[in-house]
């Protein structure tokens, strides 16, 4: 996956994670529905040291954005955001990454 700025959706997987979300609320699935289901996709991912916090931030800021953030998910991303997991990516791009989850 490529990378190509500091920001949460300058990155592949996050656009691949935020995609899938919004795919499965236009199937009309539940929060909890959808969040399982990008759980399962994006296991192989979710697993990976360098891709799996990119997984759970993308995942919480767009089931935010859309009034659905679980308590369960906001903890995890808070984690991530915590320990600084996964941030090598964009640090190899030449610049801290931009902690803000922001506009989407």
């Amino acid at each position: 996956m490529d990378t190509w700025g500091t920001e949460l959706y300058s990155d592949d997987m996050a656009c691949d994670v935020k995609e899938y979300y919004m795919n499965c609320l236009r199937e009309n699935m539940s929060s909890d529905e959808a969040e399982a289901s990008v759980a399962k996709y994006f296991s192989e991912e979710l697993d990976d040291r360098k891709d799996g916090p990119i997984v759970v931030l993308a995942l919480a800021e767009t089931a935010w954005c859309n009034g659905r953030l679980s308590e369960g998910l906001k903890k995890a991303a808070i984690g991530v955001l915590d320990t600084e997991e996964g941030q090598e990516r964009w640090k190899t791009e030449g610049s801290e990454p931009n902690r803000s989850l922001g506009k989407s």
